[in-house]
């Protein structure tokens, strides 16, 4: 088991996540161990703290005071917020928010926001962008390209 830390930034805010791989061997025939858990490219279990439902992600909190699960949907630019007493309840509300979402959006004959449009900025160094130009040189490949294979060999 390993763990790997992600930053993500969005409108000025920062997350701080961590997801939990797991060799699928080492997993006794449960694949849905949590709340976003599923398998990668390379075959192994990938948990996180986010919902999925129709293209949205949402994240999965706790309130100590409240004694309530909530969350918010990320990606997009509008607040879409939801919460429960279990983790049934929180994965309802999560899927009954989407869906009226896009139900208002469809009334008001106006497009919803589509998270993860496919493209954001990056700063690396410039020995980093270097070496990936280089590569994507070496191996015929626009840097989108190689870019895009790098980052898919690393959460595939």
């Amino acid at each position: 088991m390993f763990y790997r830390m992600y930053i993500a930034t969005k409108n000025s805010c920062i997350f701080l996540g961590v997801v939990v791989y797991y060799r699928k061997e080492w997993v006794r025939k449960k694949e849905n161990l949590a709340i976003g858990a599923g398998k990668n490219k390379k075959g192994w279990i990938v948990m996180s703290n986010l919902l999925s439902y129709k293209g949205y992600n949402g994240t999965v909190e706790y309130s100590k005071e409240n004694r309530i699960l909530f969350g918010k949907v990320v990606g997009i630019k509008l607040m879409l917020s939801y919460e429960g007493d279990s983790v049934k309840e929180l994965e309802e509300d999560f899927k009954n928010v989407i869906d009226t979402y896009l139900e208002e959006c469809r009334k008001k004959d106006i497009s919803p926001e589509q998270p993860y449009k496919g493209t954001f900025n990056v700063r690396i160094s410039p020995e980093l962008h270097r070496s990936i130009a280089v590569y994507a040189l070496e191996h015929g490949k626009s840097l989108n390209a190689a870019v895009e294979e790098a980052i898919g060999n690393m959460v595939g």
